[in-house]
């Protein structure tokens, strides 16, 4: 009789001990698969991208004309010349300008490229301008100013025209388009 017992025993032992190595063989198989995909994913193909391996055509003459042409029509500014602000549409965005719920004002930007300095908020509102200064944050798909907040007690109720004037490294100066909100207090 004890001899069974023992023997029941020992035989639940193995089958628990073997069900629990084939969960581990299947975790590390499931483990390296994934691995595996997102590592294929990451390298370059054949043709030197990331991404669905398409096959490499190269340029026709009219796309090597357009780059020849964009490459003699693009000229580095002068940096010992402050440039003034221009109004490059699509470079300086404001992306959200918004109260929250204590009727502050919260403004995020987006700045296109890289190699940003500074960002300066511009609001005028009830015959004032209040002027907020932010370093810029570069990001992988874009940069950033680091963020802006008006506290609700500077502004009047009614509309505000929002510009953001941002800086490059090499001096250049862009702004964004105007924006304007509605200010409730």
């Amino acid at each position: 009789m004890k001899q069974k017992n023992y023997d029941d025993r020992k035989r639940k032992i193995v089958y628990t001990s073997l069900i629990f190595f084939c969960l581990f063989l299947l975790m590390v198989i499931v483990a390296t698969l994934l691995l595996r995909n997102n590592s294929d994913k990451s390298k370059p193909n054949s043709n030197g991208t990331s991404g669905p391996n398409l096959p490499y055509l190269p340029p026709t003459e009219e796309e090597k004309k357009q780059v020849q042409d964009t490459k003699t029509a693009t000229r580095a500014p002068d940096v010992s010349t402050p440039t003034a602000p221009t109004s490059n549409v699509g470079d300086v965005t404001i992306i959200s300008a918004e109260q929250n719920v204590n009727k502050d004002l919260v403004v995020k930007t987006q700045l296109n490229g890289d190699q940003w300095a500074s960002c300066t908020l511009s609001v005028q509102n009830g015959g004032k301008t209040i002027t907020r200064d932010a370093k810029a944050l570069y990001q992988p798909t874009f940069s950033t100013c680091m963020g802006f907040v008006v506290e609700a007690s500077e502004l009047a109720s009614g509309e505000a025209n929002l510009v953001i004037s941002a800086k490059k490294t090499n001096g250049s100066s862009f702004e964004s388009p105007e924006r304007i909100v509605k200010i409730v207090k």
